[in-house]
């Protein structure tokens, strides 16, 4: 949705009809809270924390609605011994959705591994010496701990990881006014809600909830979470 067309809605939604009580809100004010906005209601529908419970792949009016955040990612891996570690999560990286890894070993190459667990790294110990955890090329089995924005494949020396292919959720596009001025001093551009539309409606909506709260106005506050509520 256009950035001029967000701003104007946002103030049909705060002002009073025929009237500019709240007229005085703040470029920066609204691109915040549009921003807070995106980010809450794209968190609150891939953890299903939204008002009908749904995850992000439950049904298809939510694959419709985030799909187009999905991005695969050949992560590039760096040989440790024990594991492999890639190197760190894109810079766009929101939410992980799966990790698939690939092997090599002799003239078998890029396998991919089928029994794959994700562990804490506090396990790493017990895993390796549990035979039947233990990592194995013949059974495709192994598992992987992530630690600082990395994945570790641990193989125990058994095989080698030729791939690892990350999907995730990036971070939606920041929203932005043209002339608007930053943090860092620079102007700000139009930058769209890329959202489609019927979800536009619903993050403006979540925004104005968010300024009617920061300026006490308890009317547009209600109706705005009330709205928002209803339709997530």
């Amino acid at each position: 949705m256009d950035a001029r067309l967000v701003q104007i809605k946002l103030d049909q939604r705060l002002n009073k009809l025929a009237s500019e009580d709240y007229d005085n809100i703040e470029c920066w004010q609204k691109r915040e809270a549009v921003q807070k906005a995106q980010l809450e209601w794209t968190r609150r529908q891939i953890h299903g924390i939204n008002q009908t419970k749904e995850g992000d792949e439950e049904t298809s009016m939510k694959v419709d609605d985030i799909q187009f955040l999905l991005k695969p990612k050949e992560l590039l891996l760096t040989n440790k011994g024990l594991y492999y570690e890639s190197e760190l999560y894109p810079i766009d990286f929101g939410w992980s959705k799966s990790i698939l890894i690939y092997a090599d070993k002799g003239e078998c190459k890029d396998q991919l591994m089928t029994d794959v667990n994700h562990i804490e790294e506090a396990n790493v110990s017990a895993w390796l010496n549990d035979w039947s955890k233990t990592p194995s090329f013949e059974f495709r089995q192994c598992f992987y701990t992530l630690a600082g924005n990395r994945v570790r494949v641990y193989t125990n020396g058994e095989f080698n990881v030729s791939k690892v292919v990350l999907t995730y959720y990036r971070l939606p596009i920041k929203f932005d006014i043209e002339g608007c001025e930053n943090y860092d001093g620079d102007p700000g551009k139009n930058v769209n809600l890329e959202f489609k539309d019927d979800v536009a409606e619903l993050i403006i909506d979540e925004a104005a909830s968010i300024i009617a709260g920061d300026i006490e106005n308890t009317a547009a506050y209600q109706v705005t979470s009330q709205r928002k509520e209803t339709n997530n």
